[in-house]
């Protein structure tokens, strides 16, 4: 919702950064050839450690 501008709040821009890399990284996984698997997994630990850092924010929990 954010992303189409109904919630327009700072909060909401690490997740939508998210969002575009994970859509970033699902469209290299499709077209990668298989010694690009390197460069992919770096990505892929990258995004896990965004995610873990979002799911970890006090400021998030408290506004649910």
């Amino acid at each position: 919702m954010g992303y189409v501008g109904l919630f327009d709040t700072p909060g909401l821009q690490p997740f939508l950064e998210l969002s575009d890399n994970l859509q970033s990284y699902a469209d290299e996984v499709k077209g990668a050839q298989p010694d690009e698997a390197m460069v992919l997994g770096q990505l892929e630990a990258r995004l896990w450690d965004t995610i873990s850092a979002l799911a970890r924010r006090e400021s998030f929990k408290d506004s649910l």
